[in-house]
């Protein structure tokens, strides 16, 4: 039916058209590779740098809170200090009051005022 010469041709055509077509799909496939690979790094590379970022932020709260933190400690000694300063201011107040007379104390239960 065919000449044996043309069986051939057809042969050959279609070996080179398979070898071209796995040679194009190996290549699309590498490439394709090639993209996924390289893109996971450039954002693996900018979520780096977003950390390193994010590092030095941290940094410099912490270092704002250390440099804060004897500044609030000396407030508060500072507070203190001046709460016992009145505490005995009134003990000393009070070492000078003469001490409340039965008679007072009574008028005071009673509800009537009987110092006079």
């Amino acid at each position: 039916m065919f000449d044996e010469g043309v069986l051939r041709f057809m042969g050959v055509m279609f070996t080179l058209a398979l070898t071209g077509g796995g040679i194009y799909l190996m290549i699309m496939l590498l490439h394709a590779m090639q993209q996924k690979l390289t893109g996971g790094a450039q954002r693996a590379v900018g979520e780096l740098e977003d950390l390193h970022e994010r590092v030095a932020e941290l940094e410099g709260q912490i270092g704002d809170l250390l440099a804060r933190e004897p500044e609030q400690h000396l407030a508060e000694l500072e507070e203190r200090l001046e709460f016992a300063e009145r505490l005995l201011a009134n003990e000393r107040g009070r070492a000078i009051l003469p001490e409340p007379s039965d008679e007072v104390t009574a008028a005071g239960q009673d509800g009537v005022d009987r110092v006079g």
